[in-house]
């Protein structure tokens, strides 16, 4: 498993109510805002997290 797999795996145990889909859409969703070049999908996935208050 690697690093990213094992952070969403976190993500969503703390945030139940939301789905694999919904995280990999905000990732995307992210780095579309900030920009793909800048930011790795596991950049984007700390950024959700503390969004989340996680």
């Amino acid at each position: 498993m690697t690093e990213y797999e094992s952070l969403l795996d976190k993500l969503l145990e703390q945030k139940p109510e939301l789905l694999r889909s919904d995280i990999e859409e905000r990732i995307k969703q992210k780095k579309d805002k900030i920009g793909a070049g800048y930011l790795t999908d596991q950049g984007a996935l700390f950024l959700i997290a503390s969004d989340l208050g996680v």
